[in-house]
């Protein structure tokens, strides 16, 4: 990404860098700090929990395997933290430490705002949003809409256009009382539950036809705030992002960056996504399809000569009548493990639960369909941990199939998915990846708030590689004799 001129729309510190850059020629003074020292600034005082001191952001942590982890002089420090409080990103804490004779200072994140976005889709279409306001490191819910659109406008121009709108209309429903000025906005980070592929939204059933074109909610957003942004605003950061590779950023987060190689997947109601993260960055792949746990083939569906059609093959529990995945192809995990999965071969009802499912079907072959669905995700994540050998797999899934308690018959599913994870050559390495399953959160509320967090903290990560990997177009030419704090 770096040495692209249009970043610098795109990303905030990267125009600050530019803006600090010019008031510094203007004055004949060559002290300009460069976007990567102002990420990694913003890096370490985002990854705290508490404010921290001007010492402790150029210390930098030893424990930290994200690429930030380089010292820095305080000097350096002092003028990137100077043009960061000045655009609002980082804050000054009322409270001072007392360090011997001095009191010291301590920094914590502005008072700026990132609209996380959670689009609620009806098959390829957005049919609503929740949004929230959270402050820049996605710890705290300043506001927050739901909306659901009429069906005649579930479209993703009309969804582009409510974003702003709504975006627009809540931060000035946060305005100060006394001043009368609404927080700045960082950013807007849109995840959804479909393939990002170089950025944009590509819905599957679009690369089945492969006749629609991708949807580019990116550049629609951008072109709605940039055209609504004040003159003493930077411009706000857009991402939209699919919605595992999200979910991976905060799962980082919350392991406070101390995960080297971190591979992260979870099951929803439609759809098995994945995350990674490799040498401490957050990786998409080539075009951004990378980990698409849910498109492993992990069964094998038998010649029609050796099967009756309908009938449930013993050896791999593959039915011929077993129906083919949204992408067209057949056997893949998806096809097996979702949620939808097994409210098909449970024969449950819309409402009703995937245990008292279980319950009321005959115990051999609820046990059939539960274990057959789990072991086909668990080969799924053997393939995954084969492949990239992470350190840690965490697998987030509904809590219903997430409980152990061995009187639940759904319990089997989870348990045989750590029984096929468990003979995977890079688990049963030395040192071998360590497995965890996490409950995602039971009411639909509880789990779009997971989703637009995940999207705030996947924006700000993405904004600092941005910087990181940031070559300024005057020294892309050769090699520049860097002064000052750079």
């Amino acid at each position: 990404m770096g040495g692209d001129p249009a970043l610098s729309r795109r990303n905030p510190l990267i125009a600050l860098a530019e803006i600090g850059k010019a008031d510094n020629l203007a004055k004949d003074r060559p002290v300009w700090v460069g976007a990567g020292v102002l990420g990694i600034v913003l890096a370490r005082v985002a990854a705290q929990s508490e404010a921290v001191t001007r010492a402790r952001i150029a210390a930098g942590s030893c424990e930290s395997v994200r690429p930030i982890d380089r010292p820095l002089a305080i000097g350096t420090v002092s003028k990137a933290v100077g043009l960061l409080q000045l655009y609002g990103l980082l804050a000054t804490s009322e409270h001072r430490l007392q360090r011997g004779k001095h009191r010291v200072e301590q920094l914590s994140l502005g008072r700026l705002v990132t609209a996380a976005v959670h689009v609620i889709l009806d098959r390829d279409n957005p049919k609503g949003v929740r949004i929230v306001l959270f402050d820049v490191g996605g710890r705290t819910i300043h506001a927050e809409h739901r909306e659901i659109f009429p069906a005649p406008e579930r479209n993703w121009q009309v969804l582009a256009q409510t974003i702003h709108a709504r975006v627009s209309e809540m931060r000035r429903d946060l305005r100060d009382p006394e001043t009368g000025v609404a927080p700045q906005l960082f950013g807007v980070a849109v995840e959804v539950g479909a393939p990002v592929i170089d950025g944009k939204i590509t819905p599957l059933s679009w690369i089945v036809h492969g006749d629609v074109e991708p949807i580019d909610l990116n550049e629609k957003l951008r072109e709605l705030f940039a055209a609504a942004k004040g003159d003493d605003e930077l411009p706000p950061a857009i991402m939209v992002e699919n919605d595992a590779t999200c979910l991976t950023a905060l799962t980082w987060k919350d392991l406070g960056y101390t995960v080297n190689d971190l591979a992260v997947a979870v099951v929803l109601d439609n759809g098995i996504g994945g995350g990674l993260i490799m040498d401490g960055r957050l990786r998409r792949g080539r075009s951004g399809r990378a980990m698409e746990i849910g498109h492993l083939v992990v069964a094998h569906r038998p010649e029609p000569r050796t099967a009756a059609a309908g009938e449930l093959d013993h050896d791999d529990g593959v039915d011929l009548d077993d129906p083919v995945c949204v992408c067209g192809l057949p056997d893949h995990v998806e096809v097996y493990a979702t949620i939808a999965s097994l409210r098909r071969d449970l024969h449950a009802g819309k409402v009703e639960a995937l245990e008292q499912a279980a319950r009321r079907m005959e115990p051999e072959h609820a046990r059939r369909v539960l274990t057959r669905s789990g072991a086909f995700l668990g080969q799924a994540l053997a393939h995954v941990c084969n492949v990239v050998d992470p350190g840690l797999l965490v697998l987030y899934l509904p809590r219903e199939l997430a409980d152990t308690n061995p009187a639940r018959r759904t319990s089997q599913y989870v348990e045989h998915t750590k029984k096929e994870l468990e003979q995977a050559f890079a688990v049963r390495g030395r040192p071998s990846t360590e497995f965890v399953a996490q409950s995602l959160p039971v009411h639909t509320a509880g789990l779009e708030q997971l989703f637009a967090r995940a999207a705030a903290v996947c924006l700000l990560d993405d904004v600092i590689e941005q910087a990181l990997d940031h070559v300024p177009a005057d020294e892309k030419a050769g090699p520049a004799t860097k002064t000052g704090g750079s």
